[in-house]
């Protein structure tokens, strides 16, 4: 009876878990920082295969320097079919699911505690996912599926798997870090293996190709100069406030994260209780790991690891892992019982509150696809900001998404390709200064060389401008009109 009555435990607490992780699926709407332009990407790797790139008056996108990447897998075919918004949705969807579901191969591998499978799913939501870093997301869910992979092969032997293989090529196509996240945690799980089994100058081995393989990466971040200005943050502050776990609304989101605070507290008292005096078992592996990444965000300080977010990215992970931790040794009790119920009521608050921070930005998104119906066809138009909304600064990138034109915007990543007369022309005429307007007047005087077919000015109207839209200003005013306009978007073209 007991081993019936367990099983329909496990089985609601794994639907519970799902329902909260697809939970953006019924979202009035879904936006992040950086989600546009990995549609924008799979839009113009859409557009690859048939060698028509967007643009016009021969100034094209470069889809030379288009390459798939593993989001793309998700994102072309719901933009084909139901468009950017959808495949914005089906990212966010899809990086939690992938993250779900690693966390739950790797306790399954383990002999994890389904109680605390509960707690992934808070995990699997956090800064990290609203900034839109949904390939380091994905890598670190295949890294996770082939590191248990790895685990799996290790106690049961037979032939090397395929899928460890299959896992490790996601993992590495996903993102670049996976080469490694990977080799550090195999060689320190191996490494500490082999130190307990007294072949000490294996294990040291090991140990020391993991912190080459760690050391490498740092260094080239410390030595490495950023090419655009960063924002600066107390990675100290940033832990004790569990700002990996933030959403978008810190003032909101702080009761939530306090509650989740001491749960975690909780989380670790069962968790130390349980494997007093106990042997060492695989899962142990996970904190030093956690040690190194937490160590390294607060002492790696240069521009180049605050453009990475290497802070945000190390906390986030290393937090990760120490839950994994938690659910893999706090044992079945109904202490443990009531911590997995906890944990799920703190992430459906935080979901309700995800889901009304990102609601109003729908008709930001329905004006934007208004506004590409009115730019001109096939057409070469400039991108200007108001306002300051981080969470809109890619909102060119939706455009540049639907629109067979060519965008140029400082903020959208895309640049056109070199070849043509005009292109060349239009290179040497901005001159690598898209915000400093005087290539705009130029086109003014010179009617012959308007390149630029339209200004596009996203933001509400009563914002202030990027130095995009301030630079622009005196030539929207006297020689371009305004061919469409609505709330948060504005068309200027020429008299």
């Amino acid at each position: 009876m007991g081993g019936t009555e367990r099983s329909w435990t496990d089985k609601v607490l794994l639907t519970l878990c799902l329902i909260g992780v697809l939970a953006p699926l019924c979202f009035r709407h879904v936006l992040t920082l950086d989600g546009p332009l990995h549609v924008q990407h799979a839009a113009m790797l859409g557009h690859r295969p048939f060698g028509e790139a967007p643009g016009g008056h021969g100034v094209h996108v470069a889809l030379s320097n288009v390459w798939p990447r593993a989001t793309d897998l998700v994102a072309l075919p719901l933009l084909k079919m139901f468009g950017p918004a959808a495949a914005e949705r089906g990212l966010v969807v899809s990086s939690a699911l992938l993250l779900f579901l690693a966390c739950r191969a790797w306790m399954r591998v383990t002999g994890g505690s389904p109680y605390l499978l509960a707690l992934m799913p808070s995990f699997c939501f956090g800064q990290l996912l609203v900034l839109g870093f949904f390939g380091f997301l994905w890598g670190v869910a295949f890294v996770l599926l082939a590191w248990a992979r790895w685990n799996k092969w290790r106690h049961t032997g037979g032939t090397f798997p395929m899928m460890l293989l299959l896992w490790c090529a996601l993992a590495a196509w996903s993102h670049r870090s996976a080469l490694l996240m990977l080799p550090l945690m195999v060689a320190t799980q191996e490494g500490i293996l082999f130190i307990r089994s007294r072949h000490f100058w294996k294990g040291a081995l090991l140990l020391l190709v993991g912190a080459i393989t760690a050391g490498g990466a740092l260094l080239a971040v410390v030595r490495s100069v950023p090419l655009e200005p960063v924002r600066t943050r107390d990675p100290w502050r940033d832990l004790w406030q569990l700002r990996p776990l933030l959403l978008m609304d810190e003032v909101a989101e702080r009761p939530l994260l306090l509650a989740y605070g001491a749960f975690l507290l909780c989380a670790i008292a069962l968790a130390v209780h349980a494997r007093w005096r106990s042997a060492w078992n695989t899962s142990d592996v996970l904190l030093p790991l956690t040690a190194v990444l937490l160590i390294g965000s607060l002492a790696v300080r240069t521009p180049m690891a605050d453009l990475l977010y290497l802070a945000d990215r190390a906390q986030w992970l290393a937090l990760l892992l120490l839950a994994l931790w938690f659910a893999v040794n706090v044992p079945r009790s109904r202490i443990a019982l009531a911590l997995a119920a906890f944990a799920l009521i703190v992430h459906a608050g935080r979901m309700l509150l995800l889901e009304r921070r990102m609601a109003p930005y729908a008709e930001y998104h329905h004006d934007l696809m208004r506004a590409v119906q009115q730019l001109p066809e096939r057409g070469v138009v400039a991108v200007a900001h108001r306002g300051n909304d981080w969470i809109l600064h890619n909102a060119g990138a939706q455009v540049s998404a639907v629109y067979n034109g060519m965008l140029l915007d400082k903020r959208g990543g895309l640049w056109y390709a070199r070849g043509t007369p005009e292109a060349e022309r239009l290179r040497e005429v901005i001159g690598g200064r898209m915000c400093e307007g005087y290539w705009l007047r130029h086109m003014e005087r010179d009617p012959e060389e308007r390149f630029v077919d339209a200004v596009l000015v996203i933001g509400p109207v009563e914002a202030v401008g990027d130095s995009c839209a301030t630079t622009y200003r005196p030539v929207l005013d006297k020689a371009m009109r305004t061919s469409f306009a609505n709330g948060n978007v504005s068309i200027y073209q020429w008299r």
